[in-house]
């Protein structure tokens, strides 16, 4: 027999079985298996009760074969759900357009009869363990649902300026479950996947380098998750006294810009000045109400025997021994509100030496600290005339306690002057004010003068803080004197990179001195400023004698020590030594600097400077000792370091290389920076993912003396319509006025009749609701608002209200013509608008024409697909046509012919429209190349056969022989 015939046959087998493959299978997507956790190396900080008991189950990863896991996870994510009569209803659009976001109740009162709110944050624990200049710090966050719907807590927090967040983890239960660090993008969207499918999830953003964002989704009804943070931090030292602080609000930011739209959940709209300023501006509890956010702070100073005097101005505090021979300071009972930094001042018990230097090891290199201490005495001979410009703050945030405190601290400054010095005071709200067209001589009648300028000042109004920089720094400077501009304010604002790109611009040669006025203040802008402008910063507290902190002043404008400062080393070497310009140094201030090293033994450290025009060198012996242990501290705050050093490289901020150098430090070291973030997830699926998901901001308190009525200052009154495109139902009106305003009246343009909206005192809003009658056409119209103030005054407003029935149109532009049972089917989807469906909005009654109706047939916020098997899905928007792409799965078994897909989208105005399309399930059709080949296959099929039988006759024959 020959074998041709055969060969025929398998190759058609072949080709057969080829062209009966489904042209849309596609092997499993190994990116979607789940991350693995991951384990501090770190032990904690200190036996605080926050780690897991030893028996606590740890969500450590099981190993999974990589098909297995995909396997798994393919399973969890095309999960078929009960079959329905019809596809639920896509998310209505809600007053802010997002999740719905849930209000407070009133839990009680405290110890002053102010009403206690009930949030999610319902405790914050701080732990710090503090050896020298060096801190590290452990806080607990308490976030509760009692709820019996899933919840989202999101909070804006603050932290030190110099923070080095190093860890983030979350206990649900008696399960631990670790962050990673990743890229903000990665995090985020990791996050936002967990959150969809109800796992909890924990997020940890940086939204400024004292400013970060603690999101927590899923929480489960009647569960509560601890998320406790890690950080390492320097600790200052300054006349003689160590301040560790740590920030417990944030205050209410002025924002300056036009809007432009809003991408975080904040009170203020992102502006073009601006452009995260709804990340920045977190919910503010009003007045007369307070939240159940206890702080709980403990300090462990080591070792005791080290420190001489201890308190705190801020607080009412406790003090005593532990066992191990430290220091302990803790809060009292009755002052644990979270309204006012918490700030430690503690003195060394003996003299502090001329230098020391600490060196560790981290990730296998040395890293060297050096903590050098300048002459304390400088020579009258050396002291300069000055022109010192003060500037003040006097906006609203800074009414009542604030504005008073920058006025002494000003007076006192003035009784200090010399008899050469000159001086100018410059105040600044919305706009800028000097008191003289030019600085003034120090005599006793321009002194009286200033003080009768000062009592009439008063905040209120913006921070339209540029406009006082260019008063105070722009006008020509007297070359006879030493330049100095006292700055007081709070430094709540948003726009600080533009604030410090000024002050490097325009200062020339003047030195800058920043004074934070306050109990809460930006401290991130306030230590910015100095270094910006050559200067030093201090914070002066409402507990405080401004007359100290006006000592601490003059010590500095008289004495600025040492100048043109520079390091060089002997019997080590020395790399990237930071900060890389070395600050000049005023009286009593150290000089503390971080570095890479390499080498031991014993060496030198040559300090080269300036002391007045003189020429100063110091030399100070430098024993660098054994390498121990792996300990990451110093290395960290090497690399908080390196990147503080890289963003004020650039007054603009960090751009291109810097962005991906600050990155890779970020990822490296394992911190939170404004480009790489911590993220948690509990694999398994706790929570129910058919449960609403309540989102709740946690508010912060109003900082302690700063005035309710001032926050927000005159002029600085906003309307908004929310959702911003309605349809007839019941959006409302919310109007933010300053507290000079008693009632707020609108006239809506449906309607003849003022309304008064009422006040909110949770969100500090004038709230109106109204109904759209159900005939009223498309199109945008105003409403009038009228905002009276207490002295009679009415200031009128208008607001855009955009009223939107006509529903978002999609078309499928990608789909398999069929699907086999058990095989994943995937839709992509666009906004598209068929001809009749154009002609029938050309008819349309409204106002703003056909392209406005058009507008809102193309606006989509939401896909949902259902399948008949019961399956539903949110499409996602993908590629760069911006294509919404669904992707579901035929279970197994599933009876073969047409399935009929239900496709729903929705608007931001809540406007739904339905279509149907249906794909074949089941083999496809025969095409060419099947028919093409089952013909081929029949053919050879037959011609094999007859060979067969030919071969067997001859056989036959042959036999019979």
């Amino acid at each position: 027999m020959r074998p041709y015939p055969i060969r025929l046959c398998l190759v058609a087998s072949a080709l057969f079985a080829l062209a009966c493959q489904p042209s849309q299978s596609r092997a499993p997507d190994a990116s979607s298996a789940a991350p693995p956790h991951r384990s501090p190396a770190v032990a904690p900080l200190v036996d605080s009760g926050l780690a897991s008991p030893p028996d606590a189950e740890v969500a450590s990863p099981t190993t999974l074969p990589a098909d297995l896991g995909a396997m798994l996870t393919n399973m969890i994510e095309s999960a078929v759900l009960d079959p329905q009569p019809s596809l639920p209803e896509p998310r209505a659009a809600n007053a802010t357009g997002e999740d719905e976001r849930s209000s407070p109740s009133l839990e009680g009162f405290d110890a002053n009869g102010e009403k206690v709110l009930e949030f999610p944050l319902r405790g914050t624990k701080v732990l710090a363990e503090v050896s020298g200049n060096v801190a590290r710090v452990e806080v607990q966050q308490l976030y509760a649902n009692p709820s019996a719907t899933r919840l989202e807590a999101v909070y804006a927090f603050p932290l030190p300026a110099n923070a080095a967040v190093t860890d983030m983890y979350f206990r649900i239960g008696r399960r631990v479950v670790y962050s990673e660090v990743m890229r903000r993008p990665q995090a985020r969207q990791t996050y936002e996947t967990a959150r969809r499918e109800g796992k909890t999830a924990a997020l940890t953003e940086q939204e400024r380098p004292n400013l970060f964002t603690q999101s927590v989704a899923n929480i489960p009804p009647g569960e509560t998750v601890a998320v406790v943070l890690r950080y390492v931090h320097e600790v200052p030292f300054d006349h003689g006294r160590y301040l560790f602080v740590f920030p417990t609000t944030v205050g209410p930011r002025y924002i300056p810009g036009n809007p432009i739209g809003k991408q975080g959940p904040g009170s203020s709209p992102d502006t073009d000045q601006v452009k995260d300023a709804s990340r920045i501006t977190p919910p503010v509890v009003g007045p007369g109400f307070r939240s159940a956010n206890d702080l709980d702070i403990l300090v462990r100073l080591l070792p005791g025997r080290a420190f001489g005097d201890v308190g705190a101005k801020s607080h009412r505090i406790v003090t005593g021994l532990d066992g191990d021979g430290a220091r302990l300071v803790a809060l009292a009972e009755d002052d644990r509100r979270p309204n006012k930094d918490f700030v430690l001042a503690y003195r060394p018990a003996g003299a502090m030496p001329q230098a020391h230097a600490l060196v560790q090891r981290e990730k296998g290199e040395d890293y060297l600290m050096l903590f050098v201490q300048p002459p304390a005495v400088v020579p009258d001979s050396i002291v300069r005339p000055k022109e010192v410009v003060f500037l003040l703050d006097k906006s609203g945030s800074m009414s009542g306690s604030p504005i008073e405190t920058a006025k002494r601290l000003v007076v006192e400054s003035l009784q200090k002057l010399g008899p050469d010095d000159t001086f100018q005071i410059v105040a600044f709200d919305g706009s800028a004010t000097a008191m003289s067209s030019s600085p003034l001589p120090n005599e006793a009648e321009n002194v009286r003068w200033a003080q009768g300028w000062l009592g009439n000042l008063y905040g209120g109004g913006g921070t339209e803080m540029l406009q006082g920089i260019l008063a105070a720094l722009s006008p020509p400077e007297d070359p006879r004197r030493l330049r100095m501009v006292v700055f007081c304010t709070d430094g709540f604002i948003g726009n600080e990179t533009q604030i410090l790109e000024a002050i490097d611009k325009t200062r020339g040669a003047a030195r800058v001195f920043a004074f934070g006025i306050g109990s809460s203040v930006n401290r991130y802008l306030i230590d910015g400023m100095a270094r910006v402008g050559r200067g030093a910063s201090d914070v002066v507290g409402y507990r405080e004698d401004p007359e100290e902190a006006v000592g601490r002043l003059f010590s500095r404008l008289d004495r600025p020590v040492l100048t043109d400062l520079s390091l060089s080393f002997d019997g080590v070497t020395v790399k990237e030594l930071l900060p890389e310009r070395l600050p000049d140094l005023f009286a009593g201030q150290p000089l503390v600097v971080v570095a890479r090293y390499y080498g031991g033994g014993s060496g030198a450290i040559t300090l080269d400077a300036k002391l007045g025009l003189a020429p100063f060198r110091q030399r100070i012996p430098l024993e660098v000792g054994q390498k121990g242990a792996e300990q990451p501290v110093i290395g960290t705050l090497w690399a908080r370091r390196k990147i503080d050093d890289i963003s004020f490289r650039n007054p603009y901020g960090p751009q291109g290389q810097d962005v991906e150098e600050i990155t890779r430090l970020g990822l490296q070291f394992k911190l939170v920076t404004a480009y790489t973030s911590f993220v948690a997830v509990e694999r398994e699926l706790l929570t129910d993912p058919s449960l609403p998901l309540t989102q709740m901001l946690v508010p912060n308190e109003l900082p302690e003396g700063v005035s309710a009525d001032g926050i927000f200052g005159e002029g600085a009154a906003t309307a908004q319509v929310l959702p911003a495109r309605v349809k007839p139902g019941d959006p409302e009106i919310r109007v933010r006025a300053p507290a000079s305003v008693k009632s707020v009246i609108v006239t809506l343009p449906f309607g003849d009749e003022p309304r008064e909206a009422l006040f909110d005192p949770v969100s500090g809003d004038f709230v109106l609701r109204f109904l759209v009658p159900p005939d009223w056409p498309d199109g945008s119209f105003s409403a009038r608002i009228a905002l009276r103030h207490g002295d009679g005054r009415e200031e009128v407003q208008t607001a855009p209200i955009r009223v939107d029935t006509t529903p978002a149109s999609v078309a499928v532009i990608g789909a398999p013509d069929s699907v086999r049972p058990g095989e994943a089917l995937r839709l992509e989807i666009k906004p598209a608008l068929a001809l009749a469906r154009l002609a029938q909005l050309a008819t349309k009654d409204s106002p703003g024409g056909l392209g406005d109706a058009l507008k809102g047939a193309m606006e989509v916020k939401e896909v949902l697909v259902r399948a008949p098997w019961g399956e539903v899905r949110t499409a996602k928007m993908e590629g760069l046509l911006g294509a919404y792409v669904a992707n579901l799965k035929v279970p197994q078994g599933w009876k073969h012919g047409a399935a009929k897909l239900e496709i729903a989208a929705s608007d931001a105005a809540g406007n739904v429209t339905r279509r149907f399309y249906e794909v074949r399930v089941g083999e496809p059709e025969r095409g060419p190349l099947v028919t093409a080949t089952l013909a081929l296959f029949g053919l050879s099929m037959a011609m094999g056969l007859l060979a067969w039988r030919k071969a067997r006759a001859v056989a036959r024959i042959e036999a019979s022989r």
